[in-house]
């Protein structure tokens, strides 16, 4: 937010150049302050990053799925919602029949068989929302899997 502020003081330092000294050492002090924040912003946030939430790693599974060269129908079992803004996992593509993954809400044992039986010839898992994010095989359709870590 601050970078206008930090151009309009360097073209303002540029255009008094040929006016008084006093001038030109106040904004070549604001200049030097605004650079010295905006370094020392980067710097905090490469020594403290901010922790990534673990719906960062939703590209990183369907790569993985992707690889197999067969489609997925995963279920999201997110119990660890306390409210307020988080960002979601489930997210589909418009040609749902036509994606390789398809995203789904945890619902409960009836509720997640009929949306099996819409998709038959897809691999299903299940995804709990709790370090470590684990992919895990899911219905009685599915042959037997290990289960694949993508968090420690």
């Amino acid at each position: 937010p601050f970078v206008p502020l930090l151009l309009l003081l360097t073209v303002l330092a540029l255009r008094t150049l040929t006016e008084g000294k006093w001038r030109r050492a106040v904004l070549a002090a604001l200049l030097v302050g605004a650079a010295g924040h905006a370094a020392l912003a980067v710097i905090r946030e490469v020594k403290h990053p901010e922790p990534k939430h673990p719906v960062s790693l939703r590209p990183v599974i369907e790569a993985h799925l992707a690889a197999g060269f067969e489609d997925h129908l995963i279920f999201v079992h997110d119990t660890e919602f306390s409210g307020g803004l988080r960002p979601s996992w489930i997210y589909n593509r418009a040609a749902l029949e036509k994606a390789p993954v398809i995203w789904a809400a945890d619902l409960g044992e009836e509720e997640n068989a009929k949306l099996m039986r819409m998709y038959p010839e897809r691999r299903v898992w299940r995804l709990p929302v709790k370090p470590p994010i684990t992919l895990e095989p899911y219905g009685p359709g599915n042959p037997l899997r290990e289960p694949v870590k993508f968090q420690k």
